[in-house]
């Protein structure tokens, strides 16, 4: 993130009745997501991986700094979607997105949470350009993906 041209950036645009939207992975500063937070009217936030160990290992650092700044986010009183990148086979989905509901849950702007399966949109691209996609997810069958909305939907608000 870019807190100073963030910053600029949203004030400029409430200064002219714009409503605005963070979007975030929640990794960096507090004190100058505190300040961004003044200037947002949303915040879309992400949460990948629940397990401390296994997202220091996916990412190369730990989500404590994350989690806090999720609380950051919600004692400012800026209404939160949740978003929670899925990738089939790829760690234990339906512990992590309990785990998330959870956290979800407790928040107090909660808006929903939003779930963001792999897709394969890339491959066409890849395939009229000639080259070869080296990562090709496996995707989530209808079935599967109707399981995990149910599972988000108790904490997901409707208007």
């Amino acid at each position: 993130m870019q807190p100073h041209f963030a910053r600029q950036f949203l004030e400029s645009c409430k200064q002219q009745n714009l409503h605005t939207v963070l979007d975030t992975s929640g990794q960096g500063n507090k004190r100058d997501l505190e300040q961004i937070l003044g200037f947002t009217d949303m915040v879309l936030f992400d949460l990948k991986v629940m397990d401390p160990g296994l997202h220091r290992q996916l990412t190369g650092s730990g989500n404590e700094d994350i989690l806090a700044n999720l609380r950051v986010v919600d004692s400012a009183d800026v209404p939160v979607l949740i978003r929670v990148p899925l990738v089939l086979d790829f760690a234990d989905e339906l512990e992590n997105l309990r785990h998330v509901l959870n956290i979800a849950s407790s928040l107090s702007k909660l808006v929903g949470v939003e779930l963001l399966p792999a897709h394969d949109m890339a491959r066409r691209k890849y395939d009229a350009l000639g080259i070869s996609c080296e990562f090709a997810p496996p995707l989530y069958t209808d079935e599967q993906r109707r399981r995990l909305d149910d599972l988000v939907a108790p904490v997901t608000h409707q208007g």
